[in-house]
């Protein structure tokens, strides 16, 4: 009964806090109706109210054009060409994306600048000039007055982006047309081994103002080795690679009430196999591994078998525990034995503890936020010289308080899933080791699940990764760098034939692969050969992109329209805010206001430490603050000032909603949800900000 009142008491709490802007919008024009009656909303429906706000917004948009504010564009123009012409980019359809990315950033900082400095300064200096002496005394409401300059504005940003917009689409379309004809000049002298001439080729025939709608990977994996149909066991180098195991720890692990010490820790059992590095799996006498179905025994060790190795030196791996967000969490020197553990070939081989989670380093756990605690990820690397192989759920934690295995999440069989088997991970990036030709290489394994269907008999695919590496030669360019790429359908088992391409670090690699033999869900598979080399695939997330399907195609035009209609509302959204802090500030005191206003979600944002329980005392424990007291005191300062930001920033608009540019710049369709994204921050706080706009004019005298 407690539980499930605490369940739904949280799931109120959350429900509240992820719509708490439209809830205080409608709390605020409850206020203001209670607060100035209906009389002036009657009037703006009834009595043609809104004829009149136009006319206000007609004198705005009228004496806006008399302070030459158009006068702007030419010279943001001008800013745009001359950047455009300094850039240094990687190839013709880089060139184009910074063109636009140029373009729409000098539009949307230009409509920015424009709006806050117009409808900072347009009612306080009414006020101050005495010419909203005339407007109030019309019979004319307050209502209509602010709505009358938010439509104003909202058409002078109007008109600046139609004629940005307009320049952006004939300056990129004159752009792309002299970039098409030299890249075609330059086919004509290419030899047809050139790593460059896929890419020419695509935009000769496909253009290059193209924007593309991509689906990713529903997974990804590396591997030292090929897996096998029936595979029980799956390899990993020591070197270059890793493993990832989810776990789902469950909420009674951390009863209300119990002591921090009291949880008991967590124990991690396993099996891992190890194999001399170019060996695995191919020794003669190995016996295949399968998982026993666990309900709390131990597996049989009579399904294990035995196997000889030459004496090497002993293989270990290192545990690791990260948290929900796959940063660390816990560090393997907290662990037992630092979470090194020397790996054994047991006769026959079985189930044994690895290392052990100290009950101490749970206790972080009990300050965390329910959805925070709730998955953590086992994080195994291995030793050199060696490749590793574990089975399906082979890899668990026990917990002696609850005197229970707990297992990693179960896939749609019900059974325990595969772990994620990883390459070698660098800031927000995963690589996959190149080789020798002819020489077994690791692979890269792109999971394609329930894949749309495409115009044409082809799948168009898009390669893009970078090139790490080192050494004179390579570092020379003398080293080409080849990707050998195949597929296979997974429910079928029909595969393509190996195709092979000499790519470029970060210039996109596009070829295609026959839809029918690969139906809905296939898999494709990426070597890589070139000595020393290092394929280098960038994190988004838990995804890893690189490789990427395109499912469809729509003109630029299109897409340049809904990013000129977001960066539309973005400037709405300003308008609103610019008017409302001035109708209670002088102007320069608005223009700071407002600028505050729509960076302070963003700021909070970026400093995502603030939000971490216990930050006050750390920063204490750092600056070596000695006397308790004071300690204490400086913790809880620090704590109640991250609270407080924390707390403003709920209430204060996300302008990273309206993401008009980074689509477009990749060449990437904007898709219908950006658009509600932007439409519903602009429909909470433009409302709300309205009506206390309004609240506050509507009981300022701003006539005798």
């Amino acid at each position: 009964m407690l539980v499930n009142m605490w369940l739904a008491e949280n799931h109120f709490s959350s429900l509240i806090a992820g719509h708490l802007p439209w809830i205080l919008a409608v709390l605020i024009v409850a206020i203001g109706l209670l607060a100035s009656g209906t009389a002036d909303f009657a009037r703006l429906i009834q009595d043609r109210g809104y004829k009149r706000a136009w006319a206000i917004s007609s004198v705005c948009f009228q004496e806006s054009i008399r302070r030459r504010i158009l006068w702007m564009i030419p010279l943001a123009i001008i800013g745009v060409i001359v950047a455009v012409q300094l850039i240094n980019p990687l190839d013709e359809l880089d060139a184009i994306r910074q063109t636009v990315k140029y373009a729409l950033f000098t539009c949307g900082a230009l409509v920015v600048m424009a709006t806050i400095i117009l409808a900072c300064t347009n009612l306080p200096r009414e006020i101050e000039n005495r010419v909203i002496y005339t407007i109030v005394t019309k019979p004319t409401t307050r209502l209509e007055i602010v709505l009358g300059k938010i439509i104003g504005f909202a058409r002078v940003s109007g008109t600046i982006l139609l004629i940005m917009g307009v320049f952006t689409f004939v300056y990129a379309q004159l752009r792309s047309n002299r970039l098409l004809a030299k890249a075609e000049a330059r086919l004509e002298t290419l030899s047809s081994t050139d790593a460059a001439r896929p890419a020419l080729e695509h935009y000769a025939q496909r253009g290059l103002l193209e924007c593309k709608t991509y689906v990713g990977p529903a997974a990804f994996n590396q591997y030292a080795r090929m897996p096998k149909p029936g595979d029980s066991v799956r390899w990993f180098n020591g070197a270059d690679q890793a493993l990832v195991i989810p776990f789902d720890l469950p909420d009674e692990l951390f009863r209300e009430g119990d002591a921090p010490g009291d949880n008991g820790g967590l124990r991690i059992d396993g099996w891992i196999d190890y194999a001399i590095a170019g060996t695995a799996g191919e020794t003669p006498d190995r016996p295949s591994v399968q998982r026993t179905p666990f309900v709390g025994e131990e597996p049989d060790p009579a399904q294990f078998g035995s196997f000889s190795l030459k004496p090497q030196p002993r293989p270990n791996v290192q545990i690791e525990v990260l948290g929900s967000d796959r940063f660390n969490l816990i560090a393997p020197t907290k662990l037992v034995d630092h979470g090194v553990v020397m790996l054994s070939r047991q006769h026959p081989p079985q189930l044994r503890t690895l290392s052990t989670i100290p009950a101490s380093e749970l206790t972080m756990f009990y300050q965390m936020p329910l959805e925070n605690r709730r998955r953590i990820y086992l994080h195994i690397t291995g030793g050199t010289g060696f490749e590793y192989g574990t089975g399906r759920g082979m890899i668990r934690l026990f917990s002696p308080r609850l005197n229970r295995f707990i297992d990693s999440p179960p896939a749609d069989n019900k059974q325990p899933e595969w772990p994620e088997f990883h390459g070698r991970e660098m800031l927000g990036a995963q690589q996959l080791a190149c080789g020798m030709a002819g020489s077994d290489l690791p692979i890269s394994i792109f999971h394609f699940r329930d894949a749309p269907k495409v115009k044409g008999s082809a799948y168009p695919l898009e390669l893009r990764v970078g090139i790490e590496g080192g050494g004179s030669d390579i570092a020379s360019g003398e080293v080409p760098t080849t990707a050998i790429i195949d597929a296979t359908n997974v429910d079928t088992g029909r595969g393509t034939e190996p195709i092979s391409f000499t790519i470029e670090s970060y210039h996109t690699l596009y070829f295609s692969l026959p839809a029918e033999l690969l139906g809905s869900n296939f898999d494709v598979h990426l070597r890589c050969v070139g000595p020393g080399h290092y394929l280098q695939f960038h994190n988004v997330g838990p995804s890893v992109t690189g490789l990427q399907l395109v499912s469809s195609a729509e003109p630029f035009v299109i897409d340049l329209a809904k990013s000129l209609l977001i960066i539309w509302m973005l400037s709405l959204l300003v308008v609103i805010i610019a008017i409302f802090c001035s109708t209670f500030v002088s102007w320069p005191i608005a223009v700071v206001l407002t600028s505050v206003f729509l960076i302070v979600h963003w700021g909070a944002t970026e400093l995502g430490d603030t939000s971490t329980p216990g930050l006050g005392a750390q920063m204490a424990r750092d600056l070596r603050i000695q006397d308790a007291a004071t300690s204490k005191v400086f913790g809880s300062a620090v704590e109640g000032l991250t609270s407080l930001l924390n707390g403003v920033a709920k209430i204060t608009p996300d302008i990273e909603q309206f993401s008009a540019i980074d689509d477009i710049a990749r060449n990437v369709s904007i898709q219908p949800v950006v658009l509600l994204e932007s439409l519903d921050v602009l429909g909470a706080f433009g409302i709300a900000l309205t009506m206390l706009a309004y609240i506050i004019l509507d009981r300022k005298e701003v006539a005798p």
